[in-house]
């Protein structure tokens, strides 16, 4: 497929999503059977969106303060993948709660409260495999060596009130998070800023490379 063939397939994605509103708008929200299949539904196009998209994004992120998806997740900023606005109305319109997606879910995998931070890197495993994006061991200062770019995981195993957070790094060098679902948009002068936070433990840099044809 090449990248008009690829938008072609995620219009007509967005045109079953609003097909699926149109045949549930009447759904009753107190009906919470309904309301669990229709958020699968949802995720289930989302997800098959998401795999296209890899396919035409940038190979490797530019860093803007203007990030338009404020309902992402640090994860999903991470792997700077979208969240378009025909999927937060409609989800929104059809549950009551807003469009959210956890690390996981791209490989159909329960979320989870509590985890390990090895079951949080399997986990993201599980999701690049999903999206065909391939990974490699780096290293904070290390170069990238296969034309892709670099995220890093933190995990804070607090027992009880474990947490992850991912950080990534862009095309002019500088490293950039987002903090939590809602929030903006941080550029990070030093590394040294997240290796070094009391609770957040530095777990691994990973280095991404997505199937972007023609490796823009």
């Amino acid at each position: 497929m090449n990248t008009n063939d690829i938008k072609r397939k995620m219009y007509t994605l967005k045109q079953d999503l609003l097909y699926l509103y149109k045949c549930n708008r009447s759904v009753s929200k107190k009906d919470i059977n309904r309301l669990l299949e229709l958020d699968a539904d949802i995720h289930r196009i989302y997800n098959e969106y998401l795999k296209l998209f890899v396919q035409i994004d940038n190979r490797i992120p530019i860093f803007t303060e203007d990030w338009q998806y404020p309902h992402s997740s640090c994860y999903y900023y991470a792997l700077n993948l979208p969240i378009p606005i025909e999927f937060e109305k409609v989800y929104k319109s059809l549950t009551g709660y807003d469009f959210e997606s956890h690390l996981g879910s791209i490989a159909n995998l329960p979320y989870q409260d509590n985890f390990t931070k090895e079951e949080v890197l399997e986990t993201l495993y599980s999701d690049l495999d999903a999206l065909k994006i391939k990974w490699y061991e780096s290293s904070i200062d290390e170069e990238p060596h296969h034309d892709g770019y670099k995220i890093a995981l933190l995990v804070d195993e607090t027992l009880g009130d474990t947490d992850f957070h991912f950080i990534r790094q862009n095309r002019c060098g500088r490293w950039s998070e987002k903090d939590g679902c809602g929030t903006e948009v941080v550029s990070i002068t030093t590394p040294e800023k997240f290796t070094t936070d009391p609770f957040y433990k530095y777990v691994k840099t990973l280095e991404l490379v997505k199937p972007t044809i023609g490796r823009r």
